[in-house]
């Protein structure tokens, strides 16, 4: 059976939407799962004695996959959260609650004592319901799934977010957060010594050490940031392209909007053009940036070097000393480095 779909599932988990990527883990689970038993049984989860229907095991086990809650029970989950499930539910291989079905609207309790209420009912888009998936982490605290009904502020060491009404975030198993959107203008990522605002409504993600992951400057505002081999450099968001500052997991920048021309070589002449963007090998350096449609390359033979793109741009290819190469050489080289 996975042989004759196996194309259509690399495609579903290669979809970026979080809340698609759930609904797909949830595709696969099923997939991966035994023969439904249609019959009421009485299983044991969380120390706790339930009636369930439409039973699953793990794929060659006797073990509880999935299922559905026959009544409404109520479940002491992590922080004092007693939640009450009564439809679809999948279980971890060490048997914990790991995804259910909707819930409807419920006050969820965070480590630090503070509350949230949250929508975690089933959805209406362009007039259709849709159902929601609600996923936990093994220690019971909430993953993800859930809208925000209230503004609420989520502090760490590398930021500060208030994430707004109707905002759809993910925390950690600490209860930290690790993704939102629909942001407050008044939220900040801290970076070495420097606080800068993010742009209204946008979003934010972290790597699992808390790092930045990716964010919108807010318009108006600037982070500074030191190259390997441009020196220091502006970040800001060109209200035009809105592009989002990424980092890498080790903390090394991977595209961004820069303000500052970039000097390159070219066959031992030197040339400068304004960036509108700039994109970095992960060892730091540039290894390409973005110049306007309407540049002139002052070189016919370096013009031939920059690749245009759809929207009327250009984009020239560098290698760590900035000399410019083809895109291929580029793309070959960030392949390499990347597979170290």
């Amino acid at each position: 059976m996975i042989k004759t779909i196996g194309g259509k599932l690399t495609v579903l988990l290669n979809l970026v939407n979080k809340r698609e990527k759930m609904n797909n883990t949830i595709l696969l689970s099923l997939i991966l799962s035994t023969t439904t038993f249609a019959q009421t049984k009485t299983v044991t989860i969380h120390d706790q004695s339930v009636d369930i229907v439409n039973a699953k095991n793990y794929l060659g086990t006797d073990k509880l996959h999935s299922g559905e809650f026959a009544k409404p029970y109520t479940f002491m989950m992590a922080d004092g959260n007693e939640l009450e499930f009564d439809n679809a539910f999948w279980l971890s291989e060490s048997g914990r609650i790991s995804l259910v079905g909707h819930m409807g609207m419920i006050n969820y309790k965070l480590p630090d004592g503070s509350s949230m209420t949250l929508d975690c009912a089933k959805r209406v888009v362009n007039g259709i319901e849709m159902g929601r998936v609600i996923s936990f982490h093994p220690n019971g605290r909430l993953k993800m799934g859930c809208d925000s009904l209230v503004q609420k502020w989520f502090e760490t060491d590398h930021a500060k977010l208030n994430i707004r009404y109707k905002s759809f975030f993910e925390l950690n198993d600490k209860g930290e957060i690790v993704y939102a959107n629909r942001l407050s203008d008044d939220s900040y990522i801290k970076y070495q010594g420097q606080n800068v605002l993010l742009n209204a409504s946008s979003e934010a993600a972290f790597h699992k050490d808390g790092t930045p992951r990716f964010f919108t400057i807010k318009v108006g505002e600037e982070l500074k940031y030191k190259t390997k081999n441009i020196g220091t450099v502006t970040l800001y968001t060109d209200p035009a392209r809105r592009t989002a500052v990424k980092f890498n997991e080790q903390g090394v920048l991977d595209v961004a909007s820069i303000k500052e021309k970039v000097e390159v070589n070219f066959k031992g002449q030197k040339y400068s053009f304004q960036s509108l963007a700039a994109q970095f090998y992960p060892t730091g350096e540039v290894f390409s940036i973005f110049v306007p449609g309407n540049v002139n390359f002052q070189n016919n033979q370096l013009g031939s070097f920059a690749v245009p793109l759809r929207t009327g741009e250009f984009v020239i290819c560098l290698d760590e000393t900035k000399e410019v190469r083809s895109a291929n050489y580029c793309l070959t080289k960030v392949q390499e480095l990347n597979n170290k």
